[in-house]
């Protein structure tokens, strides 16, 4: 709605706003703001009971974040990291 002209603003989770930016064939057009208005949390749905796999799961996200992988793989797919985007890796990346 925005690239059509429909709406000024919208608001919604950072990283879905940015994916879709980035996905846009109006994407020059476009720009997210670094200033978070919420914090969002988020979650991988797993099977109950599958403690083997969500350990798996915990311990590869802390490897890619320990290791600096997040960065490029973050570029990747939603442009280049704000500064308060990287103070997040590296919380994240404390066990």
């Amino acid at each position: 709605m925005v690239a059509e002209g429909k709406a000024d603003a919208f608001f919604v989770d950072h990283v879905v706003l940015q994916n879709q930016v980035a996905l846009s064939h109006a994407a020059s057009d476009l720009q997210v703001l670094d200033r978070l208005f919420d914090l969002e949390p988020f979650a991988l749905a797993m099977a109950r009971g599958d403690d083997d796999f969500r350990l798996l799961v915990d311990r590869e996200l802390s490897r890619v974040y320990r290791s600096g992988e997040i960065e490029p793989l973050y570029r990747r797919y939603f442009g280049e990291p704000s500064t308060q985007v990287r103070l997040l890796f590296q919380a994240y990346s404390r066990p």
